[in-house]
C-alpha cells in the first residue's frame, strides 16, 4: 500500500481523515439524515428524469464537509457523495 487514502468508484476519500480543517460535532443521526436524503434524491431524479435533462441539488446544511460524531468521534462526510 503507498499511504494514498482508499477511494470509493468516485474518487471519492472511503473514510474522511482529520485534516486540520473545520470539523462539525454532530450527533449519530447525520448518518441517517444522509441516507434520508439521498433515497429522496434518487426517488426524485427517476421521476423527474424525463422531464428535466439536468437539475442541481444543494444542501444548505452540508457545513464543513466532515461531521465528527460527539459520542464516538467518528468522522463522516457531511454531504451526499458519502449517501
Amino acid at each position: 500500500m503507498n499511504g494514498a487514502p482508499v477511494t470509493d468508484e468516485q474518487g471519492v476519500p472511503a473514510v474522511p481523515s482529520d485534516d486540520g480543517l473545520l470539523l462539525r460535532d454532530s450527533g449519530p443521526w447525520v448518518k441517517d439524515k444522509l441516507a434520508i436524503v439521498s433515497c429522496y434524491l434518487d426517488g426524485f431524479a427517476r421521476a423527474s428524469s424525463k422531464r428535466a435533462q439536468q437539475w442541481y441539488f444543494v444542501d444548505g446544511f452540508a457545513g464543513p464537509g466532515v461531521n465528527k460524531i460527539s459520542e464516538t468521534n467518528e468522522l463522516v462526510w457531511g454531504h451526499l457523495c458519502s449517501g
